[in-house]
């Protein structure tokens, strides 16, 4: 017995097969199964629907996040940080009981990050500043975190010329140190614990001059908590 080919309008099954089908053959509706598809490596950005909500196992984002795709709440945990808090974070300006973040000479700004256990050196700065002006000048800054109670301040203190230099340690924006002064044109070392401290305070250091165009001079600023 004979069978014949299934004719398609005049096309056998098998020259039907044959057809090299294209894209604009397939009606819109056609419904394809998935698995006759070759999508391999074949699908873009542009193919993804903004409400597709892909589970996040399905992107590969290794080394692809950068700081622009945090949201400010996001509430990173800080063992999720790279932040190195050991002493030698700056050769001349490092903040071991917080974080490492200078934003300028002026302004020290530690970042929350742990506990400080006690006699433990929170804040170091070593670069010179100075003031001019016979009324006290703000030079340095920085913010308590994580301690509370009494902290340690030592700075040194100079003058250039015949005049004397001051000194001042302030907690947001009030005189709280001992006032200290020297006529040296070398550095003097001052340090005195002070108590009253708060978690978020702001450590101050002013500074002023006998003479108006002459310059008082700090280095080494530094704050222990105790």
């Amino acid at each position: 017995m004979n069978i014949q080919a299934t004719s398609f309008g005049g096309i056998t099954e098998t020259q039907h097969a044959a057809i090299a089908h294209t894209n604009a053959m397939i009606a819109s509706n056609a419904a394809i199964d998935k698995s006759k598809l070759n999508l391999t490596n074949a699908i873009v950005n542009a193919d993804i629907n903004s409400a597709a909500a892909v589970a996040y196992s399905k992107l590969n984002l290794t080394n692809a996040i950068v700081n622009a795709d945090i949201n400010s709440a996001a509430a990173v945990a800080q063992s999720k940080l790279n932040i190195d808090v050991a002493p030698s974070i700056h050769a001349s300006r490092h903040v071991s009981g917080g974080a490492d973040e200078i934003t300028s000479p002026l302004n020290i700004a530690a970042i929350p990050n742990r506990t400080v256990a006690p006699n433990t050196v929170i804040v170091e700065y070593d670069p010179a500043e100075y003031s001019a002006g016979t009324t006290y000048t703000k030079v340095v800054e920085t913010k308590l975190w994580k301690c509370s109670g009494t902290i340690r301040v030592k700075f040194d203190l100079k003058v250039v010329g015949a005049f004397t230099a001051y000194g001042q340690i302030y907690r947001n924006g009030t005189p709280v140190g001992t006032e200290r002064s020297t006529t040296s044109t070398t550095y003097v070392t001052f340090s005195e614990g002070i108590t009253g401290w708060s978690h978020g305070d702001l450590i101050q250091l002013y500074l002023k001059c006998s003479g108006g165009t002459i310059q008082a001079y700090s280095t080494n600023f530094l704050v222990e908590y105790i």
